[in-house]
C-alpha cells in the first residue's frame, strides 16, 4: 500500500513539472506583456496546477488510501461481500478435501511432519462449519434445519479425524475425510433450489 501511495505522489510530481514546464515554454514562447490572453494563461496555468496538486494530494491523504486496501483486498480475494465469501470458501474446501483424498490413495502420508500438516489442516476444516453456518441462515426454515443436522454431522467427522491422524492411520483417516467430503456435498446440495423431480 505504501508502494503504491509513493508511485501516485511520484505521478502526480511529474505531471505538475510537466504542467510547469509547458506553461513556461508558453511564456518563453510569446512575451508574456506583448500577449493578451498571457494573463489568462497564466492564471488557467496555476489553476491547473493547484487543482491536480490538490486532488493528489486528495488522492493519497484521504480516499487514496482506500483505494489501495480496495485494491489490495481484490488481489487478496478478499473482496467478496458475505455470504459469497463464505460459499467460496465452503466450494475451495470441498475440492481441497477431494483432492487429499486422491493423494491419501495415490501417496499416503510417510512421516510425522506430513500428519502434522494434515492435522493443522483438520483444524481449519472445522472452521468451514462456522462459513456453512453463516450461509444456512438464510434457508427456508426446512431447509435450515437440514443443514443444522449435515453440519453437526461434518463437525463431528472431522473433529473425530484428529484421532486416526494422531495415530498416523491412514485408512481411517480417509475414511472419515470421505464423510466429511459427503457432508460438503450434501450442504451444497442443500442450496440448490431446483424440483428433485428434474
Amino acid at each position: 500500500m505504501c508502494s503504491l501511495s509513493i508511485v501516485v505522489v511520484a505521478l502526480l510530481a511529474l505531471f505538475v513539472v510537466t504542467v510547469d514546464s509547458f506553461g513556461n515554454l508558453l511564456v518563453t514562447r510569446g512575451a508574456r506583456a506583448e500577449c493578451r490572453l498571457g494573463a489568462r494563461a497564466e492564471k488557467r496555468r496555476k489553476f491547473v496546477e493547484t487543482g491536480l496538486t490538490g486532488i493528489g494530494l486528495g488522492f493519497v491523504l484521504g480516499g487514496g488510501a482506500q483505494v489501495a486496501n480496495a485494491i489490495g483486498e481484490v488481489a487478496d480475494g478478499n473482496s467478496l461481500p458475505d455470504g459469497a465469501k463464505q460459499f467460496s470458501r465452503v466450494l475451495k474446501s470441498q475440492k481441497d478435501v477431494k483432492e487429499i483424498i486422491a493423494s491419501l490413495s495415490s501417496s499416503p502420508p510417510t512421516d510425522s511432519s506430513q500428519w502434522k500438516v494434515l492435522s493443522l489442516y483438520i483444524r481449519g476444516l472445522y472452521s468451514l462449519s462456522d462459513d456453512m453456518t453463516f450461509i444456512g441462515k438464510g434457508l427456508a426454515p426446512e431447509k435450515k434445519k437440514m443443514a443444522e443436522e449435515v453440519i453437526k454431522t461434518f463437525k463431528k467427522d472431522v473433529k473425530e479425524a484428529d484421532v486416526p491422524a494422531k495415530a498416523e492411520d491412514v485408512e481411517e483417516f480417509k475414511k472419515l475425510m470421505v464423510k466429511a467430503e459427503g457432508g460438503i456435498t450434501e450442504f451444497l446440495e442443500l442450496l440448490q433450489d431446483i424440483p428433485q423431480d428434474l
